[in-house]
């Protein structure tokens, strides 16, 4: 057995006020960062989206195929639609609600979110989704309060970086 703490590898802090790319909107932060605790806090404060990314889980000395990611979706918060070409991804709805759309047209910046609710699919605590084709899609939190869900993502081959296969 083994266990270690935190146990994720990174966290990463997603402003929600700027726009997929632009300077600040991601933040990437090593499990050991000083402080790291006090910035998560602040950053739930701000309504920004918060990721534990559990991606480093090896056995006898061998990286496996796959990650964790749980993720913290403030309210009123809409992903950037994207797409995987190489791994297979299951989300798990922890707590809250939130809709899953997929969709080739629809645009986190330019579309209504009724629009995008309207296309969606609600998940709430328990619910699973598939994402196992290469299908445009994104995760939106129409509530009032956080959401949480938790990510597993299978490289679909070997030799498949896990971390960057995400297409915007």
């Amino acid at each position: 057995m083994k266990i270690t703490h935190p146990g994720f590898s990174k966290a990463a802090v997603i402003d929600t006020t700027k726009k997929y790319g632009e300077k600040g909107q991601y933040k990437l932060f090593s499990s050991s960062s000083f402080g790291l605790k006090n910035i998560l806090v602040n950053a739930k404060k701000k309504n920004f989206e918060v990721r534990h990314d559990y991606d480093l889980i090896k056995v006898m000395g061998k990286k496996l195929p796959f990650r964790f990611i749980v993720t913290d979706i403030p309210p009123r918060h809409i992903q950037p639609f994207h797409t995987h070409k190489s791994l297979h991804e299951i989300t798990i709805v922890i707590s809250g609600e939130i809709f899953y759309i997929e969709s080739n047209k629809l645009s986190e910046i330019n579309t209504s979110k009724s629009e995008i609710k309207k296309n969606g699919t609600k998940l709430v605590e328990g619910d699973l989704v598939i994402d196992d084709k290469i299908k445009r899609h994104t995760i939106a939190n129409f509530s009032k309060k956080y959401a949480r869900m938790i990510t597993i993502q299978s490289a679909k081959k070997t030799g498949i970086n896990l971390v960057t296969d995400w297409i915007h």
